[in-house]
């Protein structure tokens, strides 16, 4: 059958024999695609690297053919590497020739537009191409041999199908979040992998929170956030991921070191100590340095500049600075300094800190309050 269209916004040399119209999303434009090859009866049969000529609708493209398999009389699974990106579908019928003579060879039915690179006699890959061809996809064994999650979307292009959220069976486990699919099997299989690793870790730290949120997305959850989907089994807080019973537990040593340290900066109040005086301290107690990182991770030490302090006196020293700002609307450094009872240098530690938190703002050689 045959039409006639007014086509605006092309030039007549844009055009040419072979041309697709359609929808922008029907059809793909593909480089690398995977077909089912039937040999004419006559022909020849082509060797791996046998370049061709590929006609399918009206146009003529040009390639090279990849064995995805051992020849096989009646039908060969094929790769045809093109020499530039062509408008194929799925099912689409087309024929190769030789390049050189023009010979018939046999004809091509497109399983997917989508080839992706891979090696000869690919099991894996050589029953996805079996699916297509016979168009029986059992999704749950294919996921169950994928082991991984995937996206709805991705496995509806994959196969050109319609599936979404309803269309799967009790041994599919949907991760609604993101629409994506894994066989339970496999989900009890990643489960586990996630707990071994959790459990190791706490083993090795006991005085970490857990692990950072993003390590656990990246070597599970292919660097997307998941782990919300495991609430019965795993806890996220604060960006670190536990095991849901896991608990910081301090030995008797470390609690003694913990106690030791947090009455050494109440002694100090505003003037706080540096990390080496701390470590000289504890003469490099090795149970030392873990102990001041839980500390610190959970809030009760502040850092300011090269100094440590309790968060108590760092809260203490807003107060009073508030409280003076409200009846005298502006502070010297020597004022605030006789305000905390320190140093001129410990209190411009605290002031500079101020001014990037946006609390105060240094105009000459006083400061406001920051209203921003």
């Amino acid at each position: 059958q045959r039409c006639a269209l007014n086509i605006t916004g092309v030039t007549a040399k844009e055009l040419e024999r072979g041309n697709l119209l359609s929808n922008s999303k029907t059809i793909t434009n593909s480089k690398i695609i995977d077909v089912v090859f039937n040999r004419l009866s006559e022909g020849t049969i082509p060797k791996n690297n046998t370049k061709i000529r590929l006609n399918i609708g009206t146009g003529e493209y040009y390639g090279k053919i990849k064995y995805l398999q051992d020849f096989e009389e009646e039908s060969t699974f094929f790769q045809l590497i093109m020499d530039k990106e062509i408008p194929v579908d799925f099912d689409d019928i087309g024929i190769l020739r030789t390049l050189s003579t023009s010979s018939l060879l046999g004809g091509a039915r497109i399983l997917t537009p989508f080839g992706v690179p891979t090696k000869k006699n690919n099991s894996i890959y050589l029953k996805k191409l079996n699916y297509l061809l016979n168009k029986q996809l059992n999704v749950s064994e294919y996921l169950l041999n994928k082991g991984s999650f995937t996206y709805i979307n991705d496995l509806n292009k994959e196969f050109n199908l319609s599936l979404n959220e309803d269309s799967f069976d009790k041994n599919i486990f949907v991760f609604k979040t993101i629409k994506a699919i894994i066989h339970k099997e496999n989900l009890k299989n990643l489960k586990n992998e996630i707990n071994l690793y959790l459990n190791d870790f706490h083993l090795k730290n006991p005085l970490r929170k857990g692990v950072p949120l993003a390590t656990i997305n990246n070597l599970f959850f292919k660097g997307i956030n998941l782990i919300n989907e495991f609430q019965d089994e795993f806890q996220e807080k604060d960006n670190f991921v536990s095991l849901k019973t896991f608990k910081v537990k301090l030995s008797k040593d470390e609690k003694k070191i913990k106690d030791e340290i947090l009455i050494l900066l109440k002694k100090q109040e505003f003037n706080g100590l540096s990390f080496e005086k701390l470590n000289d301290h504890f003469h490099k107690n090795i149970n030392f340095k873990e102990v001041f990182q839980y500390l610190t991770r959970e809030g009760l030490i502040i850092k300011l500049n090269d100094y440590f302090l309790l968060k108590g006196f760092y809260q203490e020293a807003l107060n009073r600075l508030d409280n003076f700002l409200i009846v005298n609307t502006q502070i010297t450094l020597a004022e605030f300094r006789d305000l905390l009872k320190t140093s001129r240098k410990m209190a411009l530690v605290y002031l500079e800190n101020f001014d990037e938190k946006k609390v105060t703002k240094k105009i000459d050689s006083y400061r406001i309050k920051n209203n921003i």
